[in-house]
């Protein structure tokens, strides 16, 4: 195998060859053609530069890249390499990289090849640069120096304290000389301050970066070399020097203050720096001073000594009025604050359990409360008295009154117009026992929570009646509210057990009225239904019918209305009576009344239901009582005729009046049966034709009035012909 040796002998010769005049010379074209076919045949690695004329290997190219880089001092720029080599900017990039994987005296930063001679030819510059000046930025060495970043941080400051004299603290460099100077600048200053001083400010003065302030602040620390202390975290901007002269001064101020004014005022201490008075005051205090002798509040101190008269005028004050304002007691020139109001107030409750303090400082005797409750007295008892029949009435309204009937209490004599469930029944012996009345009124039951006096009516009474300060009345008025609601409701009770007892009184005879009302109106029934078999079969059905629409329709109303507790049962729609209906709690008493409304068209059934429904002992009429009932009715119709000036009216009373006088006939109508009552009449024997004429004539003239097509004329010979018609049967 050829050797190297070889080789460069071959070259040798071939050169010999190449300078000497011959046929064997080889041209420069031969040369070209054969190094190409020695490339081709990949017997040679060489590379163009970029004219194309020159040929170098790769060996002598790294030579030249080392040489021109200690050419340029040690640091050159790749493409500057690049251009006065001749070779593309490629190939000298990847021989750079082979360079400085060979060679560690050589790296390659932001595009430029830079020896370690370079570096320590730096260093020493940087070196006697620092000291010169005692400190350098790292910002401004790079500014200056043309240094990039990475170089400085990895190839320059490694060499601090070596071939660099120097400490970095930060983005600067420091000689030990000029730490030393600063550090005896700063135990300078730190002796001359007399006040507290914010540590930016000496960081400033000094033109000491924070961390080379912390850094001197720590070994004059050690050396025991500060008189002073610092307030805060020293690393911050906000951190105060605090001198030792300024803590013994305001410790003596503290002390002399305290003992002229019996106060500090916290305010005052953090304007002389102490950040946490509270805290201060412990330190200045002995422990059992400052728990015996101190009273300490959000923004202030006072002594135990202020605290007793502050609370002594209170005390005064409050056995006066029963309230008063802390704000206004406390002693001019003591720095409260609403804060410190709020803690007095608390400090105040535990000793009084029975005050009350509100967030302004006003101070108050629960037992106010109810004093002002009873100034109140009469007028509770006057909205009481006002106000308890409506409730009774609202009360009535949302929970009817069931009328319950105990059967074991409900029984009567014999000779007992009551309302008994089971008439005539006899107890064992066969003798009656006298029941008590069923009561209809209720006992009064305990009034509702929601009945209460309006807020707005309370307040407007107290601006009246007590003269008290606004924030206290809105302060107790809720409590004022509650009190007054208990004894308005049972101000109510008692009104309304009043009123009851009242009723009760009353009650009997109430009942009595009721029984007799139901009682006449049965036997006008009664006496109608007979008067009814006077007419034929179509004109008795309907005066029946007419009956039952009214009279019967009248005494089932009043039954219900018994039971039931409900007034004007006949003014309520259908839907409502039936609610009414089944609001009665017992089914013996409803089903009966409710049978008596169903059996409203049909007369004999009525009779019948009726007699079960009422619970009275419901008697037909005698002889007797049917002649006082049949004048009764004709004097209340002559009454009514008398009284009447409406002609259809006083025609229709006239008939009736006719029927009963002189047919003997009682009958129930209206004004639709005048036809068929005069009828009746003109087909009776003993009614003479002068008599029917009249009649008629007026009948006539009523139906043209009712028609309004009568003359003037006309109007006037109705009312005439009424007038004789009254005369008549008067």
């Amino acid at each position: 195998m050829t050797s190297w040796a070889d080789i460069k002998k071959l070259a040798a010769d071939l050169q010999r060859v190449q300078l000497t005049e011959g046929a064997k010379k080889l041209s420069e074209n031969n040369c070209i053609e054969v190094v190409h076919k020695l490339m081709s045949a990949k017997l040679l690695d060489l590379i163009f530069t970029t004219d194309g004329k020159e040929y170098i290997t790769k060996k002598h190219l790294v030579t030249e890249i080392r040489n021109e880089c200690l050419a340029h001092d040690g640091r050159a720029p790749i493409g500057d390499i690049a251009a006065a080599l001749h070779v593309e900017f490629g190939q000298i990039e990847a021989q750079i990289n082979d360079v400085v994987a060979e060679d560690p005296d050589f790296f390659v930063c932001n595009g430029e090849l830079i020896s370690s001679d370079y570096i320590r030819k730096l260093s020493l510059e940087l070196d006697a640069k620092l000291k010169e000046l005692g400190s350098i930025s790292l910002q401004h060495l790079t500014k200056t120096m043309h240094i990039p970043t990475e170089v400085l941080n990895n190839h320059i400051l490694p060499n601090i304290g070596s071939t660099i004299d120097a400490v970095q603290y930060g983005d600067m460099l420091y000689t030990s000389t000029y730490l030393r100077a600063q550090r005896n600048a700063l135990r300078a200053v730190l002796s001359a301050l007399t006040r507290v001083t914010q540590l930016s400010r000496i960081q400033q003065h000094l033109n000491l970066s924070p961390s080379l302030f912390s850094s001197l602040w720590d070994e004059l620390k050690d050396m025991k070399a500060v008189p002073g202390n610092i307030v805060g975290n020293k690393n911050s901007s906000n951190a105060l020097y605090v001198p030792n002269i300024h803590e013994r001064m305001v410790k003596q101020y503290t002390l002399n203050t305290f003992h002229e004014n019996q106060f500090i005022d916290f305010g005052t201490l953090k304007k002389l720096f102490v950040t946490d008075p509270t805290s201060y005051l412990k330190q200045v205090f002995s422990k059992e001073e400052y728990k015996k002798n101190l009273v300490v509040f959000p923004s202030c101190v006072i002594s135990v000594e202020l605290w007793q008269d502050i609370e002594k005028t209170v005390v005064e004050e409050m056995a006066k009025t029963e309230y008063c304002d802390l704000v206004n007691l406390i002693p001019p020139g003591v720095p409260f604050e609403d804060s410190d109001i709020e803690v007095a107030g608390q400090l105040l409750l535990k000793k009084y359990p029975d005050w009350r303090t509100t967030e302004s400082g006003l101070c108050y005797n629960t037992r106010i409360i109810g004093k002002v409750v009873k100034a109140l007295d009469a007028f509770i008892l006057e909205k009481a008295e006002t106000l308890a029949p409506e409730y009774a009435k609202q009360m009535r309204q949302q929970q009817p009154q069931k009328n319950k009937v105990d059967s074991k209490k409900a029984t009567a004599t014999a000779d007992d117009d009551d309302w008994d469930a089971n008439p005539g029944k006899k107890k064992k012996g066969g003798k009656q026992k006298g029941g008590k009345q069923q009561k209809v009124t209720e006992e009064p039951k305990q009034v509702s929570s929601s009945i209460k006096i309006q807020s707005d009516e309370i307040e407007e009474e107290l601006k009246t009646q007590c003269n008290l300060p606004e924030e206290l009345v809105e302060e107790i008025r809720d409590d004022i509210q509650r009190q007054v609601d208990v004894i308005f409701r049972e101000r109510v009770e008692a009104v309304l057990l009043s009123i009851h007892q009242s009723a009760a009184q009353n009650q009997k005879k109430t009942l009595q009225l009721l029984q007799q009302q139901v009682q006449n109106l049965y036997g006008n029934i009664c006496m109608f239904e007979q008067g009814t078999s006077e007419f034929d079969i179509g004109t008795a059905t309907s005066l029946k019918q007419h009956l039952l629409r009214t009279l019967c329709t009248d005494f089932a109303n009043v039954v219900l209305e018994y039971v039931s507790g409900v007034s004007n049962i006949g003014s309520l729609t259908p839907k409502v009576r039936t609610e009414v209906l089944n609001g009665i709690s017992s089914a013996d008493t409803r089903e009966p009344i409710i049978e008596l409304y169903n059996n409203l068209t049909d007369l004999e059934k009525f009779f019948e239901a009726a007699t079960a429904a009422s619970s009275i002992r419901l008697r037909v009429p005698d002889k007797k009582q049917m002649e006082d009932m049949r004048e009764a009715y004709v004097a209340d119709l002559r009454a009514q005729l008398k009284a009447s000036e409406d002609p259809a009216a006083s025609f229709l009373l006239a008939v009736l009046i006719f029927l009963a006088t002189r047919l003997n006939v009682y009958v129930h109508a209206s004004g639709k049966f005048v036809r068929e009552l005069l009828n009746h009449i003109e087909k009776a024997e003993d009614v003479k034709s002068s008599e029917v004429e009249l009649l008629n004539e007026c009948h006539k003239l009523v139906v043209a009035s009712l028609k309004k097509n009568r003359s003037d004329e006309e109007g006037e010979d109705i009312i005439q012909k009424i007038e004789e018609l009254k005369a008549f049967v008067a």
